[in-house]
């Protein structure tokens, strides 16, 4: 069994609330402010998002910069071979590889769907069934899908990778053993809605902050492939 320890959650919100810039980036276009062609933000948020799963904002702000620097557009990104784009992101990007091949998986996902490279009826549908589509793309963890959800849609999520697992565990928050998928759902039931963007972008700009540390360093030169821990993400 696993839980959410409500009191060590309230004490990590007030450290946050003390440590954290008032003002918080929090979408793609925030941190990469030109979108490629087609401009469409939600998929600029997908593939920000895709890029920062198992991995940090400093990767994917740099991730995102070298694919806008290397290709002309998404529909370019979209049949990109994934050792082209690995070597784009540059393979030692965490999981650069499996990484590569989830955003092609995604974007040709949605176009098969859509017949364009457009998220633009998630807008069209409720919440729920917007996370729902998300989830049903090729190679979308569920981290992506509720990040997704919560920074591109204004929905009630709460996006939890293994990395983002395993600093929540350590500081007492996460209690017992759970997939992500439950972690994320007991999250969401434990943070209310209205407080769930502000306390996630702050968790996300915190993790962001250790993973550069040195100890973050060795982390992640340990965890480096997220496929280890992601297959049962998706």
């Amino acid at each position: 069994m696993s839980s959410v320890d409500t009191e060590q959650l309230g004490v990590l919100m007030g450290e946050l609330e003390r440590t954290c810039p008032q003002t918080l980036k929090a979408t793609a276009l925030d941190f990469v402010p030109t979108m490629m062609e087609p401009q469409d933000e939600l998929i600029h948020e997908l593939v920000f998002s895709l890029l920062l799963w198992e991995s940090s904002l400093t990767h994917a702000i740099r991730g995102m910069q070298l694919i806008r620097e290397s290709l002309a557009d998404y529909n370019e990104l979209r049949v990109c071979f994934p050792e082209d784009l690995s070597g784009i992101i540059g393979t030692r990007y965490p999981g650069s590889l499996e990484r590569s091949e989830r955003i092609i998986a995604a974007l040709n996902s949605v176009f098969q769907r859509e017949q364009s490279l457009s998220l633009g009826v998630l807008r069209e549908l409720s919440k729920h069934d917007a996370r729902r589509y998300l989830t049903t793309l090729s190679g979308v963890p569920g981290f992506v899908a509720a990040r997704v959800t919560l920074i591109g849609l204004g929905g009630h999520a709460f996006p939890i990778d293994g990395l983002l697992m395993k600093y929540l565990a350590k500081q007492g928050v996460l209690v017992g053993t759970a997939s992500q998928e439950q972690h994320m759902g007991r999250m969401e039931r434990a943070v209310r809605a209205a407080d769930s963007h502000r306390l996630y972008c702050m968790i996300e700009y915190w993790a962001d902050q250790k993973r550069n540390s040195s100890s973050a360093t060795e982390t992640l030169e340990e965890n480096g492939r997220p496929a280890d821990q992601s297959r049962n993400a998706s």
